[in-house]
């Protein structure tokens, strides 16, 4: 009778060790989906922010450009 009820506790024990162990890696599914859509949306920024420099760049170019042919005139 009381083997019975040992081992009724050790499976009851294995049961929520498994439990455990599934939470676990269920957070860890859902942990690494969010860094996921954040590394990915950081990514689209840093895309954004290239853009946005290169174009800055090509109107710096234009802008000395222009002003070596002459075109604007310092005031």
């Amino acid at each position: 009778m009381v083997d019975i009820l040992i081992l009724m506790k050790a499976i009851d024990y294995l049961f929520y060790l498994a439990g455990a162990l599934l939470l676990s890696i269920l957070f860890g599914i859902a942990g690494y989906i969010k860094y996921s859509f954040r590394r990915r949306e950081l990514l689209r920024k840093l895309r954004q922010k290239d853009e946005i420099i290169e174009k800055l760049r090509w109107d710096v170019h234009k802008f000395k450009s222009d002003i070596d042919a002459g075109v604007l005139v310092y005031v």
